[in-house]
């Protein structure tokens, strides 16, 4: 039996009150480190035993390895308490989790007993995931011998091990011949691709002359390697142990087996099909030249003296496209218009004449980075060389439209440009110039106000996000809102809010953002008595909102906060993702569980580490909430223990059979996101996130019709001025109300020192 008592349950019953919805869930910040030692309390086999007989049933301990679960029973601390003693009391963050091995313990709610637990159950697991508040009183009915486990130590160990698990995975496949081509980050996903299986003593695992369809990495135990036979030669017996591997080659081939392999002791084996492999990473030779064009753009002088991040050049290797170009044609001629480019010669010559003396180019070879002069992706600049193809050539071709869409801003290429003059700056609006008219929404951490600038006369209103520095501080959000303002600075795109300038006093900090009129797109849901949308309109609002998010994949940001009330409509029926308070830049993986109890991915619950494949699961949880009117994972009557049982063991269900809301192709793409682990989920597969945009369900979606907005949307809001706020919840004058808190040290101001310049004392008028 657990118990949590979670008021989960209340807090959904209550669906239209906003500001309980935007409750938000975050892990307290720990430091993470692959060597971390837990501590280790003594204690005997049975009660080791007992221990673990508790957790096989509960699922935060679900899928942890053997390693990594006898850590965790080791770290379990004996506590003892008397009769009447209060162990833990409602409303208080507490962060242990608690096994009863003799005694009992009965559980109030507001004074009032709602339950009673004894020998053999568990209480206050959620204490290990975040810091949530308890939600029951729970006191000693007897006198109790307890075991508790904390919520520092199991993150620490479970992210430890994950961490360790990964590093000792990349190493082993480096050791294999035809992978020592291959970058690290792919290595780590062939390993996380793999499946866990034991065979007992005296098995065979793989017998000699059956095809190959399975590759071996020893996790423990010991094989012995007989009967071998390779190229035309016998050899002796070898064995292998913990760290070795056999039967590679299954990944690139069906070949034959060229020996036995027998367990001499039980052992546990990482394994991998060529079907998933393929099927998560490609076929071999494309993902050795991924590496390869990875490792080739980072000699290109004008990448090479760049600024640019190993994750960008990840994301530029991947949509380098291949092209045939036939003997004889001309890729562009000397002073005539072409677009900018990059282009690695696979095979074939091409002769280039013109600004430099007649010279050939061939396989290995590139050309192209002269034109990379442009400043917009579109723009077409003069040739200053003519390039000709005197070879039927293969080419892996980079257009400049891709370049930018991945690095933003061309200026970061150290390349040559063209004298032209410089663009006018864009006004500067000062905090000054600046006044409230309405307050548009109240979050976890900020208030948003609409606010004009008195000095425009071009009558545009913004959105100011302000934030109280003390209260950031007491909820560890210091760091994130530096990070979200220097994110925001990055971005540019029309479905992710746009940041105008930022300011900070003593008392807060402050961000302009460009106004998103239409509302909501959590109200648009509910304007139905449903709470659902069709389709077709589904299609196209989830469109949008999956461009968002490929734009901040393709520069490793993970958003971690996907749910109706942060997502906007624009003024021209389009989404726009707005709050990014949560988001990060992960080129591996993180740890940290944040984010909405309702849209959270089973790794983001777990904290078994998670990358962008949790914005992923998010979009499908919310575009069965658009199609449905209900979030898939909640049932009537479930707490939050029961919520995030649901999601980690996935249980989700198509409530109509005749597909008379969801269409077949719709429930085909959402029971491919709805994977766990991650590895498997459809967007972290070979094609990322264009196997997403290539799936059936999007066949009449044109992606660059929609960046584009050429595609008429569903619904356009009415808006009558700049000042209209038709579309937003109405918020009473409480919820202006920020709190008082104690003025800051320097220390504490310190943290805020990368916002920007300290303003004395930012005092914004209401209108």
């Amino acid at each position: 039996m657990a118990s949590d008592f979670s008021t989960f349950s209340d807090f959904k019953s209550k669906d239209k009150d906003k500001k309980l919805r935007l409750q938000n869930i975050l892990a307290k910040p720990i430091e993470l480190s692959g060597s971390y030692l837990p501590p280790s309390h003594s204690k005997s086999q049975s009660e080791k035993n007992f221990i673990d007989g508790i957790l096989k049933d509960n699922f935060v301990f679900a899928g942890i390895g053997d390693d990594e679960k006898e850590s965790l029973i080791d770290a379990f601390e004996k506590h003892s308490v008397n009769k009447g003693t209060t162990i833990i009391t409602q409303g208080e963050v507490a962060d242990f989790f608690y096994i009863i091995e003799k005694g009992s313990v009965v559980y109030n709610v507001n004074n009032k007993v709602v339950g009673k637990a004894k020998s053999g159950d568990h209480f206050g697991e959620l204490a290990l995931l975040y810091n949530s508040p308890r939600s029951a009183t729970c006191i000693a009915e007897k006198d109790c011998q307890l075991w508790r486990l904390e919520q520092e130590t199991f993150r620490r160990t479970v992210a430890g091990h994950s961490m360790q698990h990964d590093e000792m995975g990349k190493n082993i496949l480096k050791k294999i011949p035809f992978l020592q081509d291959v970058d690290d980050d792919y290595l780590t996903k062939i390993f996380a691709a793999t499946t866990t299986k034991v065979f007992p003593k005296g098995e065979v695992l793989v017998s000699k002359g059956e095809p190959g369809k399975m590759f071996y990495i020893l996790k423990k135990g010991k094989v012995k390697v007989t009967d071998i036979s390779a190229g035309g030669k016998d050899y002796g017996d070898i064995i292998l142990e913990s760290g070795d591997y056999f039967g590679e080659r299954a990944i690139v081939t069906d070949e034959p087996r060229a020996a036995n392999v027998t367990a001499i002791e039980n052992v546990v084996v990482f394994c991998l099909t060529r079907e998933v492999f393929l099927e998560v990473l490609g076929p071999l030779s494309a993902l050795i030249l991924q590496s390869k064009d990875r490792q080739r753009l980072r000699g290109i002088p004008a990448f090479a003296k760049s600024d640019l991040q190993p994750y960008e050049f990840t994301s530029l290797a991947e949509v380098i496209v291949e092209v045939f170009i036939p003997k004889g044609t001309y890729f562009c001629k000397q002073n005539r218009l072409t677009k900018g480019k990059i282009c690695l010669i696979r095979s074939g010559k091409v002769s280039i004449e013109g600004k430099e003396p007649l010279q050939f180019i061939g396989k290995g070879g590139y050309f192209g980075e002269e034109t990379l002069i442009t400043t917009e992706g579109d723009q077409k600049v003069i040739a200053q060389n003519t390039i000709q193809f005197v070879e039927d050539s293969a080419l892996g071709y980079l257009p400049i439209s891709s370049i930018e869409a991945i690095v933003q801003d061309l200026s970061r290429l150290h390349i040559p440009s063209p004298v032209t003059e410089p663009l006018p700056d864009s006004p500067s609006i000062e905090p000054d110039d600046l006044m409230k008219h309405s307050l548009l929404g109240v979050g976890t951490f900020g208030r948003v106000w609409l606010v004009s600038n008195t000095k425009d006369c071009t009558d545009i209103a913004y959105a100011l996000k302000v934030q109280n520095k003390a209260d950031l501080i007491e909820k560890k959000q210091a760091a994130g809102v530096v990070r979200e303002k220097k994110l925001m600075e990055s971005i540019n795109h029309p479905f992710i809010v746009r940041l105008v300038a930022s300011y900070q006093d003593k008392d807060s900090v402050y961000m302009l953002l460009h106004l998103v009129q239409g509302g909501e797109l959590y109200n648009l849901m509910n304007s139905t008595d449903t709470k659902s949308l069709p389709e077709d309109q589904v299609k196209f609002y989830s469109a949008g909102i999956l461009e968002g998010l490929v734009y901040m994949h393709r520069r490793f940001i993970l958003y971690r906060d996907l749910k109706p009330e942060n997502v906007m409509i624009d003024k021209d029926g389009y989404t726009v993702i707005v709050d990014l308070g949560f988001a990060k830049i992960v080129p591996d993986k993180t740890y940290t569980l944040c984010g909405t109890p309702l849209y959270l991915a089973p790794e983001v619950i777990l904290s078994r580490g998670h990358d962008k494949a949790c914005d992923h699961w998010s979009w499908a949880v919310l575009i069965y909430e658009m199609v449905y009117g209900k979030t898939p994972f909640y049932k009537p009557g479930v707490d939050q223990i029961g919520l995030f049982r649901n999601i980690v063991q996935v249980k989700v269900t198509f409530p109509d059979r005749d597909h008379s809301k969801c269409s077949k192709s719709c429930k085909q793409m959402l029971s491919k996101l709805f994977k766990f682990p991650q590895s498997n989920r459809l967007g972290s597969l070979a094609g990322h996130e264009m196997d997403i945009k290539n799936h059936e369900w999007f066949s009449d979606i044109n992606f660059a019709d929609l960046v584009g907005k050429k595609i008429r949307a569903p619904w356009t809001p009415e808006i009558k001025n700049a000042l209209d706020t038709s579309s937003f919840d109405q918020w009473d004058d409480e919820d202006a109300s920020e709190g008082n808190f104690s003025p800051l040290s320097e220390e504490d101001q310190a943290m805020f020192e990368n916002f920007g310049p300290c303003i004395d004392n930012l005092d914004i008028p209401i209108a």
